[in-house]
């Protein structure tokens, strides 16, 4: 073929099909095809930009000249087809790079190949709020693309919204596919997945970090909120379960530490130990780790004042088989005989009963003992049964012990 006629050839088509008006140079469409020939025998990469979507691919404009590329060459590639079309309005016009696949010249045609384009490693280190595009919308949360919002420059970004990751799935459930919505980029799971949520998600319950926290020992912060209900925080802001179940503690300890968790107070800091982590519910499992015995009110006076304002059964069951100070009343002295009363933390009327370590103590033993307690002394006993009235146990020889 004559170069005039080809050249005659490339004008044709061009003003027939493709720029029909626009006055072109002949030699001007010889050189785009001429140049890109060239950079096809050689192998070599160029930039083309998108221009149209179609059926299978996309109309895309390289070297000047118009070409196509379908779906599977492109940079990144889609599970369904149908992702292309939901972020298509985001893709017209953007600029990639490729290769030339086939070039013809009667009629010109020229495919392309984009897998050759080189993307950008996505870094991050904090949380943000960026735009996504939804691709598919299924019962348990939404694929979003955000890869528009870096510019493509990371290339295809798609990570899963799970309902689990937002406060309300109810307002994000009925997105469409293509719909526009803001979400909360955490970083990458470790299988490299993207994470996704909303501003009210903690990421470390998304990535897994806070399993270095399990089997270690951590300070653990009671918070009491308006309604009095005690929250308990790792960190501050990591909420934590402190249960009282025998895996944890032993039949006799339970009601103790139930009784114990009742009296916490405010910005008080326990000591416990991290066992399990509930990603699905967003928990801390921890035992608290408290010696019962030593932490149980020993003529501590803070202590006593909680348990005076609690005064429940479960609370005074913290006493039991402890030592506690009991106050000597002397009532109604008629006839020079004296009624002993006794009570404890302050107010709380009290049975006691005189007993010895040593040998068994008679009833005029015992008479003689509480005659010469003196009116307002304070003598130490054990507390021995919680029932309708509070019983203690004094020790006459309790020193000897």
């Amino acid at each position: 073929m004559k170069i005039t006629d080809y050249k005659n050839r490339i004008v044709k088509f061009f003003t027939s099909k493709s720029i029909k008006g626009s006055k072109i140079h002949n030699n001007y469409l010889v050189e785009l095809v001429e140049n890109l020939e060239y950079v096809k025998s050689k192998n070599k990469t160029i930039s083309f930009l998108i221009t149209e979507i179609k059926e299978r691919g996309f109309i895309i404009k390289v070297g000047g000249l118009f070409g196509f590329v379908s779906f599977q060459h492109m940079p990144w590639q889609y599970d369904n087809m149908k992702y292309w079309e939901a972020i298509s309005s985001e893709i017209i016009n953007k600029k990639f790079f490729c290769k030339i696949h086939l070039l013809k010249k009667d009629p010109i045609k020229v495919l392309i190949d984009a897998k050759v384009h080189k993307f950008q490693k996505l870094e991050f280190s904090k949380k943000m709020e960026v735009e996504g595009i939804v691709l598919n919308n299924v019962k348990y949360g939404l694929f979003i693309e955000i890869g528009h919002y870096f510019n493509w420059k990371y290339g295809s970004c798609v990570g899963l919204l799970h309902k689990k990751n937002v406060s309300d799935f109810n307002l994000w459930k009925d997105k469409r596919i293509g719909e526009k919505i803001n979400v909360v980029f955490h970083g990458f799971r470790e299988d490299n997945k993207i994470i996704l949520g909303d501003n009210t998600t903690i990421k470390e319950w998304l990535t897994g970090e806070l399993d270095k926290y399990v089997g270690t020992t951590q300070d653990i912060i009671v918070k009491i909120d308006k309604q009095g209900n005690r929250l308990f925080l790792l960190e501050e802001k990591f909420p934590v379960q402190l249960p009282v179940t025998k895996t944890f503690y032993s039949k006799k300890n339970k009601t103790k530490i139930k009784s114990l968790l009742a009296l916490v107070r405010n910005n008080e800091v326990l000591t416990c130990k991290i066992v399990h982590i509930n990603y699905k519910k967003h928990k801390i499992i921890a035992k608290w780790l408290v010696n019962v015995e030593t932490s149980l009110p020993k003529q501590n006076q803070n202590l006593i004042n909680r348990i005076n304002k609690k005064k429940s059964k479960d609370v005074y069951n913290l006493l039991v088989g402890n030592e506690i100070e009991v106050k000597v009343f002397k009532k109604d002295p008629n006839l020079g005989i004296y009624e002993n009363k006794y009570f404890i933390l302050n107010n709380i009327e009290t049975k006691l009963t005189i007993k010895s370590y040593s040998y068994e103590l008679s009833e005029r033993d015992r008479g003689i003992i509480e005659t010469n307690f003196k009116n307002g002394e304070i003598i130490k006993c054990i507390v021995s049964k919680i029932g309708k009235e509070i019983e203690v146990e004094y020790y006459i020889d309790r020193i000897k012990r």
